[in-house]
């Protein structure tokens, strides 16, 4: 029977007329189920995805039919006496702990602390952007680049190669053929879009287009670096085969400018932030309702924020001085 209804299901919802919040879509005994209900239990369950799913009527009947199960299960379960059992009463409670910290720092409940903690993250004062900036700025520096064109000319065995390739004496064959065309002014993106077994550039007649220093091996950036721009070098080996590379371009690196990557460093600067913040408000959270470890944990907690403090101020500080006890981390 569900087959059927599950059709008939769809096709109610993807109609113009969407229930009323207040209008029942079903009843458990005299008990009626309204599409408010279902709401409710969307925007609980689905969080930020409720929305684009009760848009959408096909998502909108799926999460409808999940519901009215739900409901079913539950109510059997309810008559057959498991809220009773003391294995439902822990699942409760463990369910219950999870709950209310995910509400806490619910970024999205509106007035909450987590919304409250999101806001204060992404909204750093501009003193610590620029002193972020400075201590980071060689992250938002344009690094030095370079725009080539490359023949390769796999060799059998080497990386990439997915069981093609050609063996030495037949690579270097290659090689030359493609050379002695090059000296014949025949066009290195023709060569390389005929010839290369590059398959990320041949299409492109082998371009590689501002690729920052340290992405390639080693033996090819430095080419690189060494052949006269325009002019095509001597094949390089590497562990993918022979290349021959025109260098094109070599941009040199360019330092950041603050009021260029101020959007950025905030970006950059929210994570961290983010952390430090809840961890802030869970030390303040401990002390509102007199949380205070007992026994072995206490002792762990301990060891733990000692080591914390330590590493703000430094182990040089420590390094002929006593190490600071509990009182001086405020623990009693």
């Amino acid at each position: 029977m569900r087959r059927f209804l599950y059709p008939l299901l769809s096709l109610a919802l993807t109609a113009q007329t969407v229930p009323a919040p207040a209008d029942p879509i079903a009843s458990l005994g005299p008990r009626p189920v309204r599409y408010g209900d279902f709401l409710a239990w969307l925007e609980a369950a689905a969080g930020p995805e409720a929305e684009r799913i009760g848009a959408d009527p096909d998502a909108r009947a799926r999460a409808l039919r999940q519901f009215l199960d739900l409901q079913v299960l539950a109510a059997k379960g309810s008559r057959e006496g498991l809220q009773g059992l003391q294995e439902f009463k822990d699942a409760f409670a463990a369910m219950e702990l999870q709950l209310y910290a995910r509400m806490v720092l619910d970024e999205n409940r509106p007035g909450g602390d987590g919304q409250r903690l999101r806001a204060k993250a992404a909204h750093p004062a501009e003193a610590e952007l620029r002193a972020y900036f400075q201590a980071h700025r060689e992250h938002f520096a344009t690094p030095e680049r370079f725009t080539v064109r490359q023949i390769l000319v796999r060799l059998k065995g080497g990386l990439g190669a997915r069981g093609g390739g050609l063996p030495e004496a037949a690579a270097r064959a290659k090689l030359a053929q493609v050379q002695a065309a090059l000296r014949a002014g025949r066009s290195f993106a023709d060569m390389a879009r005929m010839y290369s077994d590059d398959y990320a550039s041949k299409a492109d007649g082998g371009l590689y287009q501002d690729i920052p220093f340290g992405k390639f091996p080693e033996a090819f950036e430095q080419a690189v670096r060494t052949q006269p721009i325009g002019q095509v070098g001597e094949p390089v080996e590497t562990l993918f085969g022979y290349h021959l590379i025109q260098v094109e371009r070599i941009s040199p690196a360019v330092p950041a400018v603050y009021a260029n990557v101020k959007e950025a460093v905030r970006l950059r600067m929210i994570p961290g932030r983010m952390a430090a913040l809840k961890k802030e408000f869970l030390d303040r959270a401990r002390r509102e309702v007199g949380y205070r470890p007992v026994g072995a944990w206490a002792r762990a907690e301990w060891a733990e924020q000692r080591a914390e403090s330590l590493q703000e101020i430094g182990r040089e500080a420590f390094q002929d001085v006593e190490p600071p006890g509990p009182r001086w981390l405020g623990i009693p």
